[in-house]
């Protein structure tokens, strides 16, 4: 009788046995498996000695014939077809244990390379962390060896802020001055400051300024136009800008974290929205100067960034993008506020933290950094026209008030005090002579400052904006603006809006004594932000309680 090979499952006349497995094999086939995979049994994979754990058995030379089944045609076939289907299995299961180990082996290259990263950022927090230590002991010891003390409302000159950024993304080094504010720049705005004051002191009023008669009697709602979520606790515009040109844009911010941009002279949006912030925006300022206003844009919000955008022209549905130029991420709390400085080449960011940065605005290269002393916070700025001094609002818990700073010395030159509320809006005119403050308090009014004698010359009864209307513990707050003449004040609470005349004594202008009173408000919501247009002819209101942009005019 003939042996059957454990491998081929077919019957052999030249028959060898492993004696360490007792498998029998052909010894033909076993010697080829044994080129390719070395002497070990194919079932079991013990090894083996050629010479000594292999016997040959002696078997007739006589194969057995194959079934009938086998020796026919049809029989073969059927063979065949199973060898067919059992390599395709085995095929296939390869292939399946193939990809199986590819994806472990990519899961296991993202968690080494998340790991490198996370390993990355925490030896840059600790060398940062202990810069920081450093410097600030280095100014301790200056400061005890002079024996200064710190005043109230006073400035103090921060390190390098530390802050715990775990739950962010690993980014690149950030670009870092450390020369801060230079005498060449200085220079630069000393310059910038005195060509601007020197051409508007006899500067008249331009043609087609709106006139008394105008806001009398032509001012109307022109139309409202949604822009932002419709519902839900991200409903609302928080802040916008305009570009100041007739039949220019206009620039929104809402508290869904997104930005759009409107087009005045076609009334529709002209461009996608974009998702800016995770949080609600605060503050949001067009810095494309006055060749191309829209060209960039700066957001800031309550997740602790702020960010500059920059146009990337039009898609395919003709609306213009938006792209990422850089992030600003140095503040420990909300961004309150960012404005451009005069010259058109630097910008400032206010933290509630109270600290405010001053920034290259074409690289995003941090310069230099104040905060104030006794945990004084913002809530809210905007340079002077000249661009030399810079307002600031603070909260109650510091003994609202408004801080005005000096860029060229970094220090605090002037406090204003009359608040008792949060200052919730500070405008500068453009004459350079008045500012204007509004606080959480609606009983406060709004107070004007004449900057001269850094005295509050007036203040605007907000009593017949506010009548009729219901507010709760936490009212609307006032939010106020300038034309870009300074001959109008608007002003915005709640559910209405009036403007006032700077030289009428600041009187009301609108022909209703309570103003436009169809804006959507509630007891703790209402106007949010407000804009004039070109030669104060129109009005854009925003409201918190609703999503449409509201343009009053002519």
């Amino acid at each position: 009788m003939s042996a059957l090979c454990s491998l081929s499952g077919e019957y052999t006349s030249k028959g060898v046995v492993i004696t360490t497995s007792g498998h029998c094999y052909d010894k033909d086939l076993l010697a080829k498996y044994a080129e390719q995979n070395g002497n070990v049994c194919p079932l079991t994979g013990e090894a083996y000695d050629p010479k000594e754990n292999v016997v040959e058995l002696n078997v007739p030379r006589a194969v057995k014939p194959r079934t009938s089944q086998a020796a026919s045609i049809p029989g073969l076939l059927g063979l065949l077809q199973n060898e067919w289907d059992a390599a395709m299995l085995e095929v296939h299961k390869l292939r399946k244990e193939n990809c199986a180990t590819r994806e472990e082996l990519s899961q296991t290259l993202y968690m080494h390379d998340a790991a490198c990263r996370v390993v990355a950022r925490l030896v840059k927090e600790r060398d940062d962390a202990k810069t920081a230590l450093a410097s600030f002991h280095a100014g301790a010891q200056g400061a005890h060896s002079s024996g200064s003390l710190a005043q109230p409302m006073e400035v103090g000159h921060s390190g390098p802020a530390k802050r715990d950024r775990a739950d962010e993304d690993t980014a690149p080094p950030k670009k870092q001055a450390k020369s801060g504010i230079t005498k060449e720049i200085i220079s630069k705005l000393v310059e910038t400051a005195g060509t601007l004051s020197k051409g508007r002191r006899k500067k008249p009023l331009p043609e087609g300024l709106a006139t008394l008669d105008d806001l009398k009697s032509n001012y109307t709602l022109k139309g409202k136009f949604p822009l932002h979520a419709t519902s839900g606790p991200q409903r609302g515009i928080t802040c916008l800008d305009t570009d100041g040109c007739v039949g220019g844009g206009v620039v929104t911010g809402g508290a869904d974290g997104k930005f759009k941009v409107f087009d005045t002279s076609a009334n529709k949006a002209a461009s996608e929205a974009v998702k800016a912030h995770a949080k609600a925006l605060t503050s949001i300022k067009l810095l494309g100067g006055q060749d191309s206003p829209l060209d960039l844009v700066g957001t800031c919000s309550a997740d602790k960034t702020c960010k500059v955008w920059k146009s990337g022209g039009e898609n395919t549905k003709g609306a213009n993008t938006y792209d990422l130029l850089y992030t600003l991420d140095d503040h420990l709390e909300e961004v309150v506020g960012l404005d451009r400085q005069a010259c058109g080449d630097y910008l400032v960011t206010l933290g509630r933290e109270g600290s405010w940065i001053f920034y290259d605005l074409h690289e995003g290269l941090k310069l230099n950094t104040t905060t104030t002393e006794d945990g004084v916070g913002f809530s809210c700025g905007a340079f002077h026209p000249d661009g030399l001094l810079l307002g600031t609002g603070t909260t109650a818990a510091a003994g609202a008030g408004v801080l005005v700073w000096d860029l060229k010395t970094q220090k605090s030159v002037a406090t204003m005090q009359g608040h008792k509320g949060s200052v919730t809006s500070l405008c500068f005119s453009e004459n350079g002579f008045y500012m204007s403050t509004a606080s959480a308090d609606h009983a406060e009014g709004v107070k004007i400052w004449d900057l001269r004698k850094l005295q509050n010359v007036h203040t605007i009864d907000l009593g017949p904006l506010t009548s009729g209307q219901k507010f709760g513990k936490k009212p609307p707050k006032v939010v106020t603006t300038f034309d870009s003449t300074g001959a109008y004040l608007g002003v915005g609470c709640g559910g209405a809006v009036q403007v006032y005349g700077s030289k009428q004594k600041w009187s009301p202008l609108l022909e209703q004594d309570g103003g436009f009173r169809d804006v959507p408000s509630t007891t703790t919501k209402g106007v949010s932000c407000l804009r004039f247009g070109n030669l104060a002819r129109s009005l854009y209101v925003g409201s918190n309680a609703d999503h449409n942009l509201r343009i009053y005019g002519m």
